[in-house]
């Protein structure tokens, strides 16, 4: 098989995928809806009246975007992990870049499509019963202006943990197709590790900092002086623009293709 894409044959290739797993893609929509129906049933099930708020929805919003679509992304390529699929999902007469775009499409743009979907499905009527019951005016989130919302998980808008989560996803799919078995287990202890070692570096990063030095954000710090003057240094938009050009355009195609280059080992 060419290691090409074909246009005719990738259309086929996406048909066949739906044809074969759209009962699976729709029980994880449904398992999506019914984790924010509890969640939410029980928000409502409280005398609190704030739980349906505008922060809040954004706070379940991803909650469930990152369990769901990590749990998802970590199993898509489970069939790897048994012989026999093995050798029937590699078997099939189309190339490896088909194979891994028809992934993508499904386990990441219309995955998401679908989470957004049913995340509006139960969150407008829940926050019309909130308001009916507790006499309040919120309105239902949009999210293509999530970062008009407050922010009280972090400082930060919301759409940092957007790419977060696609660099989340990326991961996960990753170590379904690298690891043969239990891809989603090595991925959790892979995540837990990487978070452990964030965090240890970032505590010895502030250790080291001299007394005196109080740091605002990743760009810029405030030093007082033995005087008692107070100064502020920022860092050079330069190295702040290529950080947050790396981190929100870079590290999910890069995670992408390492996937990709494996899924084409196997395929060899």
């Amino acid at each position: 098989m060419n290691a090409s894409i074909n246009f005719t044959r990738l259309v086929l290739v996406l048909r066949k995928y739906w044809f074969e797993n759209n009962r699976q893609f729709m029980l994880m929509l449904l398992a999506e809806a019914a984790f924010l129906v509890l969640w939410m049933g029980v928000d409502l099930s409280f005398s609190n009246p704030n739980l349906l708020r505008e922060e809040f929805q954004m706070a379940y919003f991803f909650v469930g975007l990152f369990l769901s679509g990590c749990l998802s992304a970590g199993i898509h390529f489970s069939a790897l992990g048994s012989k026999p699929t093995a050798i029937h999902f590699l078997l099939n007469p189309t190339s490896s870049p088909e194979k891994f775009v028809c992934s993508l499409f499904f386990g990441v743009v219309l995955f998401f499509l679908g989470y957004i979907a049913a995340f509006y499905a139960i969150d407008t009527p829940a926050v019309f019963i909130a308001n009916q019951k507790f006499k309040t005016h919120w309105t239902v989130v949009n999210i293509l202006f999530m970062d008009h919302y407050e922010n009280r998980l972090f400082d930060g808008p919301y759409s940092t943990l957007l790419y977060v989560y696609f660099i989340a996803q990326a991961f996960f799919l990753l170590a379904s197709i690298y690891f043969a078995k239990n891809g989603l287990f090595k991925a959790i202890v892979g995540v837990g590790i990487i978070w452990v070692a964030v965090i240890f570096l970032a505590m010895t990063l502030f250790v080291s900092f001299p007394p005196g030095i109080i740091l605002r954000s990743l760009s810029e710090y405030e030093i007082i002086e033995k005087s008692g003057i107070l100064k502020i240094v920022v860092l050079s938009p330069i190295v702040t623009t290529l950080v947050l050009i790396f981190y929100k355009f870079l590290v999910t195609p890069l995670l992408w293709l390492c996937a990709y280059l494996r899924l084409k080992e196997k395929h060899l």
